[in-house]
């Protein structure tokens, strides 16, 4: 039915805005990361600790962290599953992933929930306004280099 069609459809350009936020994330794409937010977006951090930061604007988000990654030597992003609820042209989303962060020898394993509000906008793509980042539990571990096995 074209009911079920179309909530599968936005099921799946919401999806498609995770997976581009953490491609660009892992790729320092600054366009591919300020194209899933809002004009206005809002994402408040929680650091880990009891501290958190907000940043407002898509383009400021997206330079934000496109400047933090380029500090590590190596990134990947991973959503392990998301549930979403859609509601006419907004969806409440809710992600948990994983994060491989390197920095130097070492590696920091992060698993991390999103809690998103991704709005559908005029031009129909769907975006993220507002974004809480929550890092979940966290360890480090020495890195070792690639090797396979011939």
């Amino acid at each position: 039915d074209t009911a079920t069609l179309r909530e599968f459809v936005d099921k799946s350009k919401v999806r498609e805005v995770l997976d581009n936020y953490f491609h660009g994330l892992d790729a320092r794409e600054e366009g591919r990361l300020a194209a899933c937010f809002t004009e206005d977006a809002v994402a408040t951090h929680h650091s880990g600790s009891d501290t958190e930061f907000t940043l407002t604007g898509g383009a400021a988000i997206a330079r934000y962290f496109c400047t933090l990654m380029r500090k590590f030597t190596a990134s990947n992003h991973t959503a392990c599953n998301s549930v979403i609820e859609l509601t006419s042209k907004t969806a409440a989303v809710s992600t948990f992933a994983i994060a491989h962060v390197v920095e130097g020898n070492r590696v920091r394993i992060r698993g991390l929930k999103y809690v998103d509000e991704i709005v559908q906008t005029d031009t129909g793509d769907w975006r993220i306004r507002k974004r809480t980042h929550i890092p979940l539990w966290q360890y480090e571990a020495d890195t070792v280099k690639p090797f396979l096995p011939r």
